[in-house]
């Protein structure tokens, strides 16, 4: 059986690994070379539970969240299994793993809508994972599916004095937009280097300008005279672009619009999927891959879409109350605090 990936990031890798070890025959298709184009903070949150320490990458365990909203929060995050980590390390010891597994990667090499067609032509089964464009529903006229509803982020690697964050990140939530910024620490020392952004995430709080609200932010951070040694950003799917099998293509990641509704995370669901989708091929049942993947994730998104639509409709305070409940259910455990929360103040289908 030949299989094409399309796209060499996390989900894309982890397909093409899983499928390649078990002796299908893969050829994976990246627009540019492993690592590159990363529009990612650098936060690895596992909320599913499933994959543990990256195999590669990783800066630290992230052991305190500092969470502020209207009020000043310390988030015990040692349970939580959350870590940063250097996306251009971590992707390539993937690529590498890829490759000994007898992966054909093949870098520099963008898929096009005019030659995806030849792809799905020549190879058993396409799994995409190029990504919030997904080339595979631009080519049928679905491109704007799952962008329907995305979260806008800008994002500045700045170099500076991040030794105040050891072992921890930073998120804040204000009144006047729908989204957080953060401060993600990958180089906690007095020259240090941290992954400073804001995300955006409904545009019925009207218009944002990115540029000026990072501008804010910074000098409330007293960032401003940090050197910025990169500027980036992008969008991020909030709504998922159902079904994930069109013919013979497997939707992953982001290219299924698998970002988390509540903060935009989504490297635990794009692994998820992207092993999920290789599995589904082996076993001859495609067509269980989504029904699969829903039975995983079906609380996580449900909660999060819920939590999404209170803090709508509700603003910050609800954030805040819910928080609290979290925090005071949690004292010795927040997950577990969490999870009590969410069940007792919050009703899902």
């Amino acid at each position: 059986m030949k299989v094409a990936v399309i796209g060499g990031g996390p989900a894309g890798l982890t397909a093409a690994r899983t499928a390649a070890e078990n002796g299908l025959e893969v050829t994976l298709f990246e627009r540019y070379r492993i690592g590159e184009r990363i529009n990612c903070g650098e936060g690895f949150f596992d909320l599913l539970g499933i994959w543990g320490k990256p195999e590669a990458g990783v800066l630290f365990q992230v052991k305190e969240i500092l969470f502020k909203i209207n009020n000043f929060y310390r988030i015990d995050s040692s349970r939580l299994n959350v870590w940063m980590v250097d996306r251009f390390n971590w992707q390539h010891y993937l690529s590498e793993m890829a490759r000994e597994s007898g992966v054909k990667i093949l870098e520099e090499t963008p898929v096009s809508v005019k030659n995806i067609a030849l792809i799905r032509r020549d190879f058993d089964w396409v799994i995409d994972a190029s990504g919030i464009s997904a080339i595979t529903l631009k080519s049928r006229g679905n491109d704007g599916e799952n962008r329907s509803r995305c979260a806008l982020t800008l994002q500045y690697k700045l170099e500076g004095d991040f030794s105040c964050f050891k072992e921890s990140l930073k998120a804040v939530l204000e009144p006047h937009y729908q989204g957080y910024y953060w401060i993600f620490p990958k180089v906690t020392t007095v020259r240090g280097i941290a992954n400073v952004g804001i995300g955006f995430f409904n545009s019925s709080f009207g218009k944002i300008n990115l540029k000026k609200e990072m501008s804010r932010i910074l000098y409330q951070e007293n960032l401003q005279d940090y050197t910025i040694l990169e500027c980036k950003g992008g969008r991020i799917p909030l709504q998922q672009a159902s079904p994930f099998l069109r013919d013979n293509t497997l939707l992953v990641g982001d290219a299924a619009g698998l970002a988390s509704p509540l903060h935009g995370g989504g490297l635990d669901m794009a692994l998820f999927s992207g092993k999920l989708a290789a599995l589904s091929l082996l076993r001859g049942a495609p067509h269980m891959y989504e029904q699969l993947l829903r039975q995983k994730i079906k609380h996580k998104i449900a909660y999060e879409e819920k939590i999404y639509e209170l803090w709508e409709r509700y603003g910050i305070d609800f954030m805040e109350k819910s928080l609290k409940a979290a925090l005071f259910f949690g004292q010795r455990n927040f997950r577990r605090g969490l999870l009590k929360a969410l069940r007792t103040t919050i009703k899902v289908k």
